[in-house]
């Protein structure tokens, strides 16, 4: 809602998450185990929640009122830094890293508390978000291989391998490029008369 402010502060002593409102007033310390570096953490849409990732490679939710704090997904691979919120605050899209050491898109589910892959794990994907209406998923893929030659080494070259995809999150969802027909509708016979005189 734009009211308060999120931020990291070892003001306690120990790097924990706080609130403070934007036009001023007395900050709040949310998270009080202090055991881990954490990083950046982000509004849910209804501000009631920050997600954040921490350096034990966890990605958490935590109640701003209450504290609260609930680890949604772990990595064995990587810590989880990119990750965004649904616009009904109900779900988080994130990257974790795969065996391969490459970025798989997930989505949690806050109410139903699982994990969904949306991507498969042959391409290196990031940055996901959700559009306004909460129907797509958009994302960063390095998927396009641009096959080109070096003109210094017998070597190859893949250029550029990086566009923007999306994902419908609903099965029978609308699809959001909707193929146009060619074809034309055949003309009447008087359509046809006219034309001849023209």
């Amino acid at each position: 809602d734009g009211k308060h402010l999120a931020y990291l502060s070892d003001a306690s002593g120990e790097y924990e998450i706080w609130v403070r409102p934007v036009g001023g007033g007395d900050a709040r310390q949310v998270t009080k185990d202090g055991s881990i570096w954490r990083s950046s953490p982000a509004w849910s849409p209804d501000s009631s929640m920050l997600i954040f990732g921490d350096k034990k490679q966890r990605l958490n939710v935590v109640q701003v009122d209450s504290g609260r704090v609930r680890v949604i997904d772990t990595s064995v691979y990587n810590d989880i830094t990119d990750y965004s919120w649904a616009p009904d605050s109900r779900f988080v899209a994130y990257v974790k890293n795969n065996e391969l050491g490459i970025g798989d898109v997930w989505v949690h589910s806050l109410r139903d508390k699982r994990n969904y892959a949306v991507t498969s794990n042959m391409t290196d994907e990031s940055e996901p978000v959700f559009d306004p209406q909460g129907r797509y998923l958009y994302f960063l893929s390095d998927r396009d291989y641009e096959l080109a030659f070096s003109g210094y080494e017998f070597n190859y070259l893949y250029v550029n391998p990086t566009r923007v995809y999306a994902a419908t999150l609903e099965g029978d969802g609308p699809p959001i490029l909707v193929p146009r027909s060619d074809e034309e509708e055949p003309k009447s016979d008087a359509e046809d008369d006219e034309e001849s005189e023209d």
